[in-house]
């Protein structure tokens, strides 16, 4: 061994994959053992009811607004219930709130990490939920 000790950080290398080769599976059992009927219930339902679209092939839509203030990509967006506000999620670490019809920020939240991937509004919009590359699925009110 080069290095004293190596042994060491290699034998705890090992121990770490053996456990997280046991998490993986407990995770497994877990979710295989779960009742997914109202999923599978819900997902018929609205079988039903989706409805196809087909655009003519140059569609063209105008454009009303843009909103200016991210700098990095946006990955996700979602309109508030109230039909005027719109949180979006950015590559930037930040969640903008978006007043549209005025195009203003009303307010922008600093995240832990930059790889925001998604965002939503609450079905009241009381609350936004945001997530990302850091594995946590984070509640701003």
């Amino acid at each position: 061994s080069l290095l004293p000790g190596s042994q060491d950080v290699h034998k705890k290398l090992i121990e770490a994959r053996d456990q997280i080769k046991q998490l993986k599976a407990a995770i497994k059992q877990i979710t295989d053992n779960q009742d997914h009927t109202i999923l599978r219930t819900e997902a018929s339902t609205l079988k039903n009811k989706a409805r196809l679209y087909e655009l003519p092939r140059k569609a063209s839509f105008p454009i009303k607004r843009q909103l200016r203030g991210h700098f990095g990509k946006i990955y996700a967006l979602h309109w508030s219930s109230n039909n005027q506000d719109i949180v979006s999620a950015s590559r930037d670490g930040q969640l903008i709130i978006w007043n549209a019809p005025k195009k203003t920020k009303k307010v922008a939240i600093p995240l832990r990490t930059d790889w925001v991937m998604t965002c939503a509004y609450s079905p009241n919009s009381s609350l936004i939920a945001s997530g990302g590359t850091d594995n946590l699925l984070t509640i701003f009110d």
